[in-house]
């Protein structure tokens, strides 16, 4: 299996949402987002989103950046303004 790293600093990744927590309604991030629980409803992030294997991401969401998706996306709609 091969390895990658991310730098969070550098991708300014500056908000959390940790394993076992659910965040539901809209939310709005105005830096990258690392998600290692669950959001689910109309998400709106300004930066990078890393989404890890414990993360499930459901309903809406439009990203102003990359996203590096390594767990569950059930999404009705995903905008990704990435490069």
């Amino acid at each position: 299996m091969s390895e990658f790293q991310l730098d969070l600093h550098e991708l300014n990744v500056r908000a959390r949402i940790p394993s076992n927590s659910v965040i539901d309604g809209e939310a709005q991030y105005n830096c990258g987002l690392l998600l290692e629980g669950t959001l689910r409803g109309k998400a709106k992030i300004n930066g990078p989103l890393v989404l890890l294997s414990t993360a499930v991401l459901a309903g809406e969401a439009e990203i102003e950046g990359d996203a590096y998706i390594l767990g569950k996306l059930h999404a009705e709609r995903v905008i990704i303004k990435g490069t």
